[in-house]
């Protein structure tokens, strides 16, 4: 564990994540939207407006998407 703290302390990168409570969302009324799919809008959103106050809109950037557990 202590190399993967090494990695990240001499890694540059923005981390941008979103919890959904995915009981709460099933409480509302409707067909809900999948949790997954909702909290990776919200994420690429963010990831949009972090981009355009940097003035990087217009670069090359990579994003990595993890999904865990189930519906």
């Amino acid at each position: 564990m202590a190399e993967l703290g090494e990695v990240i302390e001499a890694s540059n990168f923005i981390l941008i994540t979103r919890v959904i409570d995915k009981l709460k969302l099933r409480s509302l009324s409707g067909v809900p939207p999948d949790p997954y799919q909702l909290a990776l809008g919200f994420c690429l959103e963010t990831l949009q407006e972090f981009m355009l106050e940097k003035q990087q809109d217009r670069v090359f950037t990579h994003v990595v998407v993890e999904r865990q557990g189930k519906n």
